[in-house]
């Protein structure tokens, strides 16, 4: 995935094998006519990728993926500053379960982020991976989680294909559903 920067260039993200072979998030900043600036690898010894990416108000990217070194295929979110340098990292999900990876990030009008992913919940009578269901989590300007809600029905392929804000500050978001009954 990749967004335009505003210094004209481009700020790309993905995964990158070359000193991890499960490999790590890649983030490469070029010029407005492609040429590399600079690139930043993060992660864990585990498999890390990079799938979206948005700028924040300081010049910063905030990149989401999906980490197994940080539980077993849980949600990623890493920030970081203008240059790149990671700020913080934050992982999302059940350690015990593969849940799912953060394929969306947007920023609403009120300078506030809302991610989404999907989260394995227990159910006490079974174990099966038809417990996932979609977590939509928000943050507010100085990265705080504001709320972080489940929604859908139990299913075994569950996941966000988008998400987006009206104009009415609603929150609306494409699903895939495996339904079980």
């Amino acid at each position: 995935n990749h967004i335009q920067t505003s210094d004209g260039g481009y700020a790309l993200v993905g995964c990158n094998a070359e000193s991890d072979l499960d490999g790590d998030v890649l983030l490469v900043k070029t010029d407005s006519e492609g040429n590399m600036q600079w690139y930043k690898k993060y992660g864990t010894s585990a498999r890390d990728l990079g799938f979206c990416i948005i700028s924040t108000d300081d010049g910063g990217y905030l990149i989401g993926g999906s980490t197994d070194g940080l539980g077993h295929g849980d949600g990623y979110l890493i920030e970081t500053d203008s240059e790149g340098n990671q700020q913080w990292t934050k992982h999302y999900g059940n350690p015990l379960y593969p849940d799912g990876s953060i394929n969306a990030i947007i920023k609403t009008d009120n300078n506030e982020f809302v991610f989404a992913l999907s989260t394995y919940v227990t159910d006490p009578i079974s174990s099966s991976f038809f417990n996932r269901r979609y977590s939509i989590i928000k943050f507010d300007s100085d990265f705080n989680e504001v709320w972080n809600n489940i929604y859908g029905v139990r299913a075994e392929y569950t996941g966000l294909g988008s998400i987006t804000v009206a104009n009415n500050g609603d929150i609306m978001a494409t699903i895939t559903d495996d339904h079980i009954s």
